[in-house]
């Protein structure tokens, strides 16, 4: 199967339109609340909605797994950029994940 790519957004849900786009960021914080509304706002002021937000504290750290649903994915990779700044955050990673909406 070949894939042709032409000058689209950037986004790989218009060359898959079965598939709904999230994007999974992992944090590794201090355990601070401060941190913790910095990373809210800064999700909130990206637009993308909080599909789920899990924390594990380890030590004096949280590792923090967050999936946002409703970005493009220019759109996740500047608000990781833009969580990677936080102060209070130690380490940032996003992946992106395509979900099945509908069965063939």
């Amino acid at each position: 199967m070949t894939l042709e790519t032409g000058s689209n957004s950037g986004d790989s849900c218009t060359l898959l339109p079965h598939y709904q786009l999230s994007h999974i960021f992992r944090l590794v914080s201090r355990a601070d609340a401060r941190v913790n509304g910095a990373i809210e706002s800064h999700i909130a002021g990206s637009n993308g909605k909080i599909e789920r937000w899990t924390m594990v504290r380890r030590a004096d750290v949280l590792e923090h797994k967050i999936i946002v649903r409703e970005l493009t994915e220019s759109q996740a990779r500047l608000l990781r950029d833009g969580l990677s700044g936080l102060e209070g955050n130690l380490r940032s990673k996003l992946e992106h994940l395509f979900v099945a909406t509908a069965t063939r």
